[in-house]
């Protein structure tokens, strides 16, 4: 169950990364096109990390209830 914490921790750190090196290139692009699909790629990570947060609190939980 630790390693599955760890992994899921993990996950959200990456997801997290990533959506700032979005932010990040989205800041810089002109073309409008670009920036239609970055904020489109942006949502949709939003919508991962907030359900990877939820889905490790979830289990963080069950794991405090188990002990």
């Amino acid at each position: 169950m630790e390693d599955q914490l760890t992994l899921d921790n993990t996950e959200i750190l990456l997801l997290e990364r990533d959506k700032h090196s979005l932010r990040c290139l989205k800041q810089k692009t002109q073309d409008s096109s670009h920036l239609s699909i970055l904020n489109s790629q942006i949502n949709l990570l939003e919508e991962a990390l907030y359900l990877s947060k939820k889905q490790a609190t979830q289990k963080r939980r069950t794991k405090e209830k188990s002990v």
